[in-house]
């Protein structure tokens, strides 16, 4: 899944495994996968009541993603951090949902499946 920089025309950068861990209270945090380093920020999640019923899980990043150091785009370059995003969830079903995303600055991303790691 590609994952975003603040720059218009950045080069790429593949996440292969993303990891959403949330305690009882809906905080937690995420770990991003690119070319076997992580980038992490912390997050937080709230489910919401549809109006056609049903409920929707919504979750944020607080702040941008720190990448480890060495962390790069496609092209070489630095990649220092992923930029902060939201995520808008619909529950299919108990072990799957699906996701839209949202960047910090507005622009609309990738859509994700997010599974429970126990259910793997």
């Amino acid at each position: 899944v590609p994952v975003g920089c603040e720059i218009d025309d950045c080069p790429s950068a593949n996440s292969s495994n993303a990891t959403y861990c949330f305690d009882q209270n809906g905080f937690g945090d995420v770990k991003t996968e690119i070319a076997g380093k992580y980038c992490r920020a912390n997050i937080k999640a709230e489910f919401k009541d549809q109006q056609s019923g049903g409920q929707s899980l919504n979750f944020s990043e607080l702040a941008n993603q720190k990448c480890a150091d060495n962390t790069t785009f496609s092209d070489g370059t630095n990649l220092g951090f992923l930029v902060a995003r939201n995520y808008k969830c619909k529950i299919t079903n108990q072990k799957s949902i699906k996701c839209s995303t949202e960047n910090s600055a507005g622009e609309v991303g990738s859509n994700i499946s997010l599974v429970r790691k126990n259910d793997e």
